[in-house]
């Protein structure tokens, strides 16, 4: 995940934006490379689109390989890095970081995820507390349907995107909220890596 964040990050400095098609090349370019512990759904997507396959393409048909199972944490995991990126406006975040998670992950529900994941991190690098951060994102019209589904979900450690959201939200703001994610979510490690986004947005 760090190494994909630094992707965007990467891709965000040099285009003042977000430009889907460079970070789709710079994604390949690091597969190519050998990268590693992407998910699963990324590297099917990678490997399609390595072997001449659209990148519009190799989404939808790694979705449809894995069954329509492309709703993973992923994309709020790397993308997050959106947050920080000054030149796209607060509320334009969650648009981006749906237009970023589409480059690998078919279904919607990854980007919405992510779309809460970046706008929680806007608020608390522009300085509001988690409290009031929370409640931006629940009030907000493009992400307060999925963040009030994301607070009814039942604590799982799982790494579908509205449960590692789900999770992380709830250890965040607890004390030792990253040692308490990390022995909640297991070798999985899903939740984990999202409560440190929220903490290292927070300053903390």
């Amino acid at each position: 995940p760090v190494a994909l964040a630094e992707i965007v990050a990467d891709s965000l400095r040099t285009n003042n934006g977000l430009n889907t098609t460079d970070i789709t090349s710079r994604y390949l370019e690091g597969w190519r490379g050998g990268s590693f512990d992407t998910g699963p759904t990324y590297a099917l997507v990678f490997k399609l689109i390595d072997d001449g396959v659209e990148p519009s393409v190799a989404v939808k048909a790694a979705h449809d390989s894995l069954g329509g199972n492309s709703a993973g944490s992923g994309p709020a995991h790397r993308n997050s890095v959106i947050a920080a990126c000054t030149a796209i406006p607060i509320d334009g975040v969650p648009d981006a970081a749906r237009a970023e998670a589409l480059i690998t992950h078919f279904d919607p529900v990854a980007g919405d995820a992510a779309a809460v994941v970046a706008l929680l991190c806007r608020c608390l690098l522009e300085g509001r507390s988690w409290v009031s951060a929370k409640k931006f994102v629940a009030e907000h019209p493009g992400t307060g349907d999925v963040f009030a589904a994301i607070l009814e979900r039942p604590l799982d450690p799982g790494g579908f995107a509205l449960d590692a959201v789900s999770a992380a939200v709830h250890f965040t703001g607890r004390l030792d909220a990253l040692r308490k994610a990390s022995e909640f979510a297991g070798d999985g490690n899903y939740c984990p890596v999202l409560v440190g986004v929220f903490l290292g947005a927070a300053g903390r």
